[in-house]
């Protein structure tokens, strides 16, 4: 029995010797492979890693590379426009023509505005590749085909527009802008009406226009650079109209002196709302 059970033995200790060792409950091949699972693991996030980083770095040098160049500009070239501040576009560096210009220096002080690389459209056809030259005050001096050259003596600044539709200023000749300033449910900014009578020749827009009016930003960012203001269409007679450009601090800034004198008349439905049943 002693021989049998050595026997046993030895053929246990050999079956032993043939499987694999344990180490801490887990096989030797067992651990390896997770060694081999986690060195992969790493690998994969650091090459991920570093892929978005290199995106990002391409991205933003793609971006660098389309901005517009900065060419001889003073002051620096300022290519965003704010439309809350809508002098951003055209500094307003001249009096109104309502004031007298006492300081001669001011006018020398202006800057040109060069727009360059434009596509105009202009009395129904299209200019690819045009310059355009403003005066600081929005007067346009000239418009030709790319490169024009700017005068000497003033400070330049220069948008490059890429290839930009470029349109001469709307003009709007119905516009109740500032005598019915947003928000418009407010009833403090509803001006535009003098409802105490149906003929009111007497009233002028000047008198209840808001330069301050929030909507007039976004007038000028759609485009439109000049507007004739009316009173509302309440009364048969409403009074005298304003024109403005769309740009400027105060009524002096933005009045139009020049503009032929309107009046507005309106014989529809809203005379006959207000009026109908007064008898």
């Amino acid at each position: 029995s002693r021989a049998w059970s050595s026997s046993l033995h030895c053929q246990a200790c050999k079956q032993a010797s043939m499987d694999e060792p344990l180490i801490g409950g887990v096989s030797s091949r067992g651990k390896l492979r997770r060694i081999i699972l986690l060195v992969f693991s790493v690998v994969f996030v650091t090459v991920a890693v570093v892929s978005i980083a290199a995106l990002a770095v391409s991205v933003q040098a793609r971006k660098d590379a389309n901005k517009p160049s900065s060419p001889q500009t003073t002051p620096p070239v300022t290519c965003g426009y704010d439309a809350s501040h809508p002098d951003t576009l055209f500094p307003q560096t001249s009096k109104s023509s309502l004031y007298d210009h006492d300081d001669e220096d001011e006018l020398s002080l202006a800057s040109y505005v060069l727009i360059q690389h434009a596509t105009l459209w202009s009395d129904g056809k299209q200019y690819n590749d045009y310059d355009i030259i403003i005066f600081s005050d929005g007067i346009i001096s000239e418009i030709g085909p790319h490169p024009l050259t700017p005068p000497n003596g003033p400070p330049i600044t220069v948008y490059d527009v890429k290839g930009s539709f470029v349109t001469p200023g709307l003009v709007d000749m119905h516009s109740h802008a500032g005598v019915y300033a947003a928000p418009d449910d407010a009833v403090a900014n509803s001006d535009g009406n003098e409802l105490s009578n149906p003929t009111t020749p007497q009233v002028r827009a000047i008198d209840a226009f808001d330069p301050e009016d929030p909507a007039i930003p976004l007038i000028l960012s759609g485009g439109v650079t000049s507007s004739q203001v009316l009173p509302g269409s309440g009364n048969t007679i409403g009074g005298e109209a304003l024109m403005v450009k769309m740009r400027g601090k105060t009524i002096a800034d933005m009045l139009i002196a020049e503009a032929p004198r309107a009046f507005k008349m309106a014989a529809g439905e809203n005379p006959k709302r207000v009026y109908g049943s007064r008898g």
